[in-house]
């Protein structure tokens, strides 16, 4: 199989994907809205089935169904793939319902709209990739799963046992999010744990009984300040104090208050470390509660991760598209949840652009061919 062919191949599926594109951009599907993301589901789900695919549909409490699809390796070789291949996108944006920013605009190699980036244009990759091994006759081949989560951008702890569970006993995984500039790869990510600090004080009127009152906002901007120090970027530990909510007007003594903080780390011990130390400072304040809101593992490599990207980074050469291992990502993906099975994960395999989260959010059309062929070609090396 040649670069060539395969570019001609690529030219000749794009149009129909590219429309595709346009159909789940104008779809909002921001994570609460269920609505809006199971008709992205739902989109897929026909997709899916038009180039063979049996889907699954996962019940998702508080969220839109997760998405499952498997191509028929497993029938035709007459047992269960207990090792398939996780292809990994997800269907929720960031952008709400009511929001200004809702539909796709082109302007030159430029595609905008909301969700564009991350990731409507991943799962575009995704079906790229399938379409291209289907023309070659060899879709059926490749033991794959494909994971269309419905929650990244907003998890829950049920949704995140669900992906792990979904993405168990995979033999290695490729997630379509973000591609980064001069073929940037991500192989790890930072984790992450958020906490909440809880304080009950006393109202009081701030002008004829002060002295009755307990302050509950005062502890809270100490314990901000301790757990902000905790910052360490020589071992690339962050502490954000990210939210402090309380009172409720000038004349009253705040009698509830609470903070918010985020830590992110490279290791689960610095992670476990810091928290601690977070949580000594708080066992200070009698009426202070430490409550842990998520934890997420990070994304770590492995020995099989090296192996996976020499294989990647070979492939995308024949593109002449050249592929660089970024150092450790501070941001989460599913590739967290998958990585932290054990499962060797190469992340940011989708189209190259700016503005993830804004409504500046756009792609670089340029940049989805040389990514797409990189792996579907990667894919067709399994077949050796």
């Amino acid at each position: 199989m040649t670069p060539e062919k395969l570019s001609a191949i690529f030219d000749d599926v794009f149009p129909a994907r590219y429309e595709l594109l346009k159909l789940l951009v104008n779809q909002n599907s921001y994570t609460t809205h269920r609505e809006g993301v199971h008709k992205i589901q739902s989109m897929l789900e026909d997709s899916f089935w038009e180039i063979g695919l049996k889907t699954e549909r996962v019940s998702c409490p508080k969220r839109a169904d997760i998405l499952v699809a498997r191509n028929s390796f497993d029938a035709k070789h007459g047992a269960a793939c207990v090792n398939p291949i996780l292809l990994v996108g997800h269907a929720d944006t960031v952008h709400p319902p009511q929001s200004s920013f809702q539909r796709w605009s082109i302007n030159g190699d430029e595609m905008s709209g909301p969700g564009v980036l991350d990731m409507k244009g991943g799962l575009m990759h995704i079906f790229l990739v399938l379409d291209i091994l289907k023309k070659l006759g060899v879709l059926d081949q490749i033991p794959l799963k494909i994971l269309v989560n419905s929650c990244e951008e907003n998890s829950t702890p049920t949704s995140a046992k669900l992906v792990q569970q979904i993405a168990a006993g995979a033999r290695e995984a490729l997630v379509f999010e973000i591609g980064r500039a001069e073929g940037g790869i991500v192989t790890q990510r930072k984790g992450i744990l958020e906490c909440w600090v809880h304080v009950a004080g006393k109202a009081a009127h701030s002008g004829n009984s002060f002295g009755e009152g307990i302050n509950a906002i005062l502890p809270l901007c100490q314990i901000a300040v301790h757990a902000a120090a905790l910052t360490n970027l020589e071992k690339d530990i962050t502490v954000n104090v990210a939210q402090l909510q309380g009172g409720q007007q000038f004349c009253i003594i705040p009698e509830k208050a609470s903070l918010g903080i985020e830590i992110r780390a490279g290791t689960l011990q610095d992670m476990d470390d810091t928290f601690a130390q977070i949580q000594s400072f708080v066992a200070q304040y009698p009426h202070a509660e430490l409550v842990v809101d998520t934890k997420t593992a990070p994304l770590n490599k492995i020995k099989e991760t090296d192996e996976l990207f020499a294989l990647f980074s070979s492939c995308a050469a024949a593109f002449d598209f050249q592929v660089k291992e970024l150092p450790r990502v501070g941001g989460l993906s599913d590739a967290n949840l998958i990585g932290s099975l054990g499962i060797p994960t190469l992340d940011a395999l989708g189209p190259y652009g700016t503005g993830a989260h804004t409504d500046l959010e756009k792609i670089y059309l340029s940049s989805v061919k040389p990514r797409v062929l990189a792996v579907a070609y990667y894919l067709l090396k399994k077949l050796s």
